[in-house]
């Protein structure tokens, strides 16, 4: 166990390479633009050797060679930071962390990553037209046993803060589809699996995208209100336990924000952001199952401010889309709670990845009511866009890496380390003349 976290049994199948090379991301050096070198990897090898001595656990494989977790090994980064002072999360992860999230507010200042870098982030940005390029490729064996099969992309949903939406689809080749489809949040693409002659889909997005055009709704909808307030929700699941802590930090307070920042300050203070197989968590109790261990996603630490919220009687729920980043876009979950007077607001808990728990440096708070550049795509729990055409395996984890111009990112099967399928994922800012010209 580490720190609170529960060993997983059989989950470390990853070689040292792809160990090093994991690393390398996680340290925020290797990004669109910049792939893992031979020196960074050397320097990796540096750092996990010295993360094994402190305690990294692994296994033997077949060949007699260390196989890791990457869960683990990603929060590993957190635990030697805290508890052995080992420096490579306060050297690298931190302030580079910081300047990608800056990348948004790039100004004559923007290589600065120190703590006056956070004023920047007070700007208001301007809108933006982006150009975001996804290819899906799957593993033709896990597909489901039929001729037919359906795949499905993502589709980004149009509202005050993204227009002009333009989708382009460039694989499967048009005489492979049977059928296509386009609904509120995914693309399905309807295929015979036996004569398709690559089994992948690529679309281009493009869109403006102006994160200060928020429509300050003055009346909540009805039907999204009793969604946004539901006791029983995935994840969700307001128990006793679930409630009476949230009715122990908020106590008397009835004003909405207030509320909202002393649930934000506990989660802080609670919450390690790293990363949490879902199928360990108590599926009795899930949030208090999370809270327990001290460990969370975007996804998990958002369900977890969802359900406090709702506790309380506030509105709110999980969204889901695109971080619109040349240098490391992405997917990613965030919470929107209501807040009258103001309508749905936004809460990234992504600002708690680039400090320590309970630090009061300002940046836990950068996306405290606010965002940057996103392309939402699920609103849950009503718009989703669900499984990608198959069934997912039981225990599954992410691996992201460098590719050309872009971010490859493989759901792999965390009992023998194979892909299950692919994201290859680029996003680009389009600059035009006056006359309206692509420059």
């Amino acid at each position: 166990m580490i720190h609170g976290l529960p060993a997983v049994t059989g989950m470390r199948t990853a070689t040292v390479a792809i160990a090093l090379e994991y690393l390398a991301w996680v340290s925020n050096r290797v990004d669109t633009a910049c792939k893992a070198s031979g020196d960074l990897l050397a320097q990796m090898r540096v750092v996990l050797d010295r993360f094994v001595l402190a305690g990294l656990p692994y296994d033997s494989g077949p060949d007699g060679r260390p196989r890791f977790d990457l869960v683990e090994l990603r929060n590993f980064v957190l635990v030697a930071d805290q508890c052995f002072d080992d420096r490579f999360w306060r050297q690298y992860v931190m302030p580079l962390g910081k300047r990608i999230i800056l990348e948004a507010r790039a100004d004559g200042e923007a290589d600065r990553c120190d703590e006056h870098s956070y004023v920047n982030a007070a700007r208001a940005l301007p809108p933006r037209r982006f150009r975001l390029r996804l290819t899906r490729t799957y593993d033709r064996r896990l597909l489901k046993k039929t001729q037919i099969c359906r795949l499905r992309l993502p589709l980004p949903l149009e509202d005050s803060v993204l227009t002009d939406l333009r989708v382009q689809l460039s694989a499967p080749k048009e005489n492979d589809i049977i059928r296509f489809t386009r609904s509120a949040g995914r693309l399905d693409v309807t295929v015979d699996r036996d004569t398709v002659s690559e089994l992948s889909c690529g679309v281009t997005y493009e869109f403006v995208c102006d994160p200060e055009r928020c429509c300050f709704e003055r009346i909540i909808n009805p039907r999204e209100e009793a969604l946004a307030l539901g006791s029983a929700e995935n994840m969700i699941r307001l128990t006793p336990a679930v409630r009476a802590l949230a009715e122990k930090l908020v106590g008397s307070e009835t004003d909405a924000l207030r509320m909202v920042r002393l649930l934000w300050d506990y989660l802080h203070a609670t919450l390690n952001l790293g990363a949490l197989r879902h199928s360990e968590l108590d599926p009795a109790d899930p949030l208090m199952s999370i809270l327990a261990v001290g460990w969370a996603d975007c996804q998990l630490a958002s369900a977890v401010l969802v359900g406090l919220c709702r506790s309380r009687g506030l509105a709110a729920r999980i969204v889901g889309g695109f971080m619109l980043q040349h240098a490391r876009p992405g997917y990613h979950y965030w919470a929107e709670i209501w807040i009258a007077g103001r309508g749905w607001t936004p809460f990234d808990t992504l600002g708690f990845a680039v400090t320590r728990p309970g630090d009061r440096s300002d940046w836990r708070d950068i996306f405290f009511g606010r965002v940057d550049y996103r392309a939402r795509v699920e609103c849950l729990p009503h718009l989703f866009t669900g499984l990608p055409g198959f069934q997912l395996p039981t225990a599954w984890h992410q691996n992201v890496s460098h590719i050309d111009g872009g971010i490859r990112t493989c759901l792999e099967n965390s009992d023998n380390g194979e892909s299950v399928f692919s994201d290859d994922l680029s996003c680009e800012v389009l600059q035009y003349d006056q006359s309206g010209e692509e420059i």
